[in-house]
């Protein structure tokens, strides 16, 4: 399952990344309605995450100065649906600066 709060003409770029593909050339990213955004993906198996990858074209190349990058995300899991967020990851996007670990 693949739930996406977004603006009606992303609807082909979360199809694409739905099915493991999609653009990389500006205007073909998850476009998210207002401020706020989420997104629920639920696996066939548990899986331990290791790594979340966010990213977002540079800033010298962006057509709108990266105001409309992501700034801030929270990952979170759940073992059943019913089952309160347990354990949540929370970071900031830095897009000046090379990823951390």
């Amino acid at each position: 399952m693949l739930r996406v709060s977004l603006e009606e003409p992303a609807a082909a770029a979360v199809a694409a990344a739905a099915h493991g593909s999609g653009g990389v050339d500006p205007g073909q990213c998850w476009a998210m309605a207002g401020a706020h955004g989420w997104a629920t993906v639920r696996l066939a198996r548990t899986v331990t995450p290791r790594r979340l990858v966010l990213q977002h074209i540079p800033a010298r190349v962006s057509l709108n100065a990266c105001r409309s990058a992501p700034r801030s995300f929270r990952l979170v899991g759940l073992l059943a649906p019913a089952q309160d967020a347990s354990a949540p990851s929370a970071g900031t996007a830095a897009l000046a600066s090379a990823p951390t670990s």
